[in-house]
């Protein structure tokens, strides 16, 4: 848990530094650099910055001074997509790391069972491995669990190699949550999946997948199609932890996913996020005028008031998750 709110905090720091040094660049000054939000836990100060390490790790924010409503629209719009970009960038790096070191993939090694569950009547063990899946072969935990979720609405053939030879077992998947599932986990045996010179290519890959999943997600929840697909910082904690125990690389490549993430949510057109500046400075500089400051005001409440009832229901979704 410790690693995730780490990790949490690495993405955060380069998110808030891309705003930071592209300021610096137009020698716009920088009062403060904070990491987290609350109390202050410690901090200190250099170069007319205050740089700070608050209680509360989910965001952080660096205080500008008045002279950057003064500068050119340009030049604002650069230091707005700065923290996006940062983010886009560790992502590439992340993803490409782990794909030349080798991404930890889960093997088809069954670790559980669970009682009464249609792995369970069908007679499969603890410690039994899934080699085939109607016929095709499968070698990941992804792979498997993504066929059997495709036979939800039939019987399946599964293949499976166990302490007595291999066996043929027809399993009929339950649904839960949406997916076909048979009940059982994974016993945590990875093999690593390295991608060799092609990685500089799957890094930009992944991140663009990711980027683009991330966006179709949240256009879904502002249509109310995917809200029990929100996770919250509870939920992001206890994924980084479960990826951590698998390797370095396995959170690296979590870190990558987060952080693509943070790209797409911090371009959403909101006052209160990176992209509702960038459309506030646009707009500005189309009309040649500043948004009236009551306008801007009721904009802010809005969105900081829609941010955190989405937080609030992300916090519920995850104990409800934890619950079942």
């Amino acid at each position: 848990m410790i690693l995730s709110i780490i990790a949490l905090g690495v993405l955060i720091l380069m998110h808030e530094a891309g705003h930071f040094f592209a300021a610096r660049w137009y020698s716009i000054p920088v009062p403060e650099f904070s990491i987290g939000f609350g109390p202050r836990l410690f901090g200190w100060e250099c170069n007319g910055t205050a740089y700070s390490l608050r209680a509360i790790p989910l965001g952080g924010y660096i205080k500008t001074d008045e002279s950057l409503l003064k500068r050119p629209a340009r030049q604002r719009i650069i230091v707005s997509l700065a923290g996006p970009a940062a983010n886009l960038v560790f992502a590439y790096l992340a993803f490409t790391t782990a794909a030349l070191v080798g991404i930890p993939q889960m093997t088809t090694k069954i670790g559980e069972v669970f009682p009464g569950r249609p792995a369970a009547v069908s007679g499969i063990q603890p410690a039994d491995r899934v080699i085939e899946v109607d016929g095709k072969s499968v070698s990941t935990w992804a792979e498997m669990i993504s066929r059997i979720d495709q036979g939800r609405e039939r019987n399946v053939l599964l293949t499976v190699a166990t302490g007595h030879g291999e066996m043929t077992i027809s399993v009929k998947p339950e649904i839960r949550e949406g997916r076909g599932v048979i009940g059982v986990k994974a016993a945590g045996e990875t093999v690593p999946l390295r991608y060799g010179m092609r990685s500089f290519g799957e890094g930009w890959k992944m991140t663009w997948n990711n980027v683009e999943a991330s966006a179709i997600l949240f256009a879904s929840l502002f249509s109310l199609q995917s809200l029990n697909d929100v996770a919250g910082p509870l939920y992001i904690a206890k994924a980084g932890a479960e990826q951590s125990r698998l390797g370095l690389m396995a959170l690296l490549y979590f870190m990558g996913i987060i952080s693509a993430n943070l790209v797409t949510l911090n371009l959403l057109p909101i006052p209160v996020l990176d992209g509702g500046t960038v459309l506030v400075t646009i707009w500005e500089r189309v009309f040649r005028r500043p948004l009236h400051e009551k306008v801007q005001r009721v904009m802010t409440a809005l969105s900081l008031g829609l941010i955190v009832s989405l937080m609030l229901y992300a916090v519920l979704n995850d104990i409800s998750r934890m619950v079942r």
